[in-house]
């Protein structure tokens, strides 16, 4: 009993640590994502552990300044500004034009920060991303669903469809008709009907047929079943791939609707200038 808690308490604090350490990469990754680099996520680290907070040289310390500037800029208005001067430059820009800051961080990654322009993305292409992305997210759900079922899913022939099968019942993946022990033990039992209605062999469904009865067969199923347990840790990547792939088709579309909108924006104030100076 002593044992058991003792395993028990070290398998906590193990998952305990791997929680703690997943949350640090994640905060690492979205800081990252946000501001484009990591040199003041590192800097705060050094001064926390090291606990100089501070270049010992002033024009070191000056360019440490600006690029926190910079992250923090990029951090917080989800950009991807390069360096101050074009920070400064497009600062200028917006005040000038009366431009929405949220038009430039909702079309993240195709603004131009040096020529002060918003990308033309190909329309074609930023639908097949987001069209792969639709079709990863519906693929990662198949996952899960069959991650989390009682059933293993098989493919006896390559010419036929996957089969659904367990100890008590048997099913092509998209067909309702289902093969139980009572279908093989009927007195009207007609394995060509079946075919018929299934798409599967006479030889695949003796084998389902037999696997109901046998022990062997069941120990094999089983452990399909459980292979099939960790299914759903792959589905959170793809839909992790299908989130991040997503969002650049987003940006994509954004992008291009919002040229319109700088573009008028540069017209509207350069004819309130010009009214201004009249």
């Amino acid at each position: 009993m002593e044992s058991l808690v003792q395993n028990i308490i070290k398998f906590d604090t193990l998952i305990s640590a791997i929680a703690a350490i997943i949350i640090l990469l994640a905060i690492s990754y979205i800081f990252y994502s946000r501001s484009g680099s990591t040199y003041s996520l590192y800097y705060r680290l050094w001064s926390l552990f090291v606990g100089d907070n501070k270049f010992y040289d002033d024009n070191l310390e000056t360019y440490m300044q600006e690029r926190k500037d910079l992250d923090k800029f990029n951090a917080v208005f989800n950009t991807e500004a390069k360096t101050k001067s074009d920070l400064l430059r497009f600062h200028k820009r917006i005040k000038k034009h009366g431009i929405d800051i949220k038009k430039i961080s909702e079309s993240k990654g195709n603004f131009d920060f040096y020529k002060l322009k918003m990308g033309k993305p190909s329309l074609s292409f930023s639908f097949i991303t987001f069209l792969f992305s639709v079709g990863v997210f519906l693929f990662s759900l198949v996952i899960v669903a069959l991650g989390v079922s009682d059933k293993a899913m098989l493919k006896f022939h390559d010419e036929e469809p996957w089969v659904l099968i367990n100890h008590e019942m048997a099913k092509p993946a998209f067909s309702k008709y289902k093969i139980t022990p009572e279908t093989c033990k009927k007195d009207n039992y007609d394995v060509n009907k079946i075919n018929r209605l299934t798409k599967l062999s006479p030889n695949t469904i003796e084998i389902i047929c037999h696997s109901f009865d046998s022990k062997d067969d069941a120990k094999t199923i089983d452990k399909y079943i459980a292979g099939q347990k960790g299914l759903p840790w792959i589905a959170v990547l793809l839909l992790f791939v299908a989130f991040r792939v997503f969002i650049f088709s987003i940006r994509r579309f954004c992008a291009r609707d919002y040229r319109g909108y700088l573009k008028n924006q540069y017209i509207k104030s350069r004819k309130a200038a010009r009214s201004t100076v009249n």
